[in-house]
């Protein structure tokens, strides 16, 4: 707990205890109340941490495939993958049959593609979420304090991002 007061820029100034505000009591339980189509506790508990911390969701714009081999190793020479046999080869050479090794280096796809289209998905639970609190508040009030604006950051970001690439 006092970690993340910590990453959020916050201190503790004393003992006490005071009660929360009503309008966050409210916001609590719409979170409470999200539907599990738009992602139920997972999201809510997303949302909450993403509000105390004044943060968006990623989307994952900073996930671009990458191959990189499994392990690497360090000789004299520098640095180089880890390679593995990878089967046998004959031909013949001189009137010779030789048989060598082949070698082949064992990969992974860090940033697959997969996990980009996840980030996705995950975004778009957090909009709908979003849009179902605004609404919410919009519609029914609750809110003593504060008031509840149409504002919501873009529904698809990648895709404005992709036209502007375009353009």
């Amino acid at each position: 707990m006092m970690v993340w007061q910590a990453e959020l820029g916050c201190r503790v100034q004393g003992g006490g205890t005071s009660e929360p505000h009503p309008d966050a009591d409210a916001v609590v339980d719409a979170l409470a109340q999200l539907p599990e189509g738009i992602g139920g506790w997972r999201i809510a508990l997303v949302t909450a941490d993403l509000c105390r911390a004044g943060e968006t969701l990623g989307w994952g714009s900073n996930l671009a495939p990458q191959v990189q081999p499994i392990d690497w190793k360090q000789t004299k020479h520098g640095r180089s993958a880890v390679t593995a046999t990878c089967g046998k080869a004959r031909y013949t050479s001189r009137g010779k049959v030789r048989e060598v090794d082949l070698r082949c280096c064992p990969i992974t796809i860090e940033n697959h593609p997969r996990d980009q289209a996840r980030a996705r998905r995950d975004y778009l639970l957090w909009w709908s979420a979003l849009t179902e609190l605004r609404d919410t508040f919009r519609i029914y009030g609750g809110l003593t304090a504060h008031q509840v604006t149409g504002a919501l950051p873009p529904m698809k970001p990648w895709e404005a991002k992709r036209a502007a690439r375009a353009a």
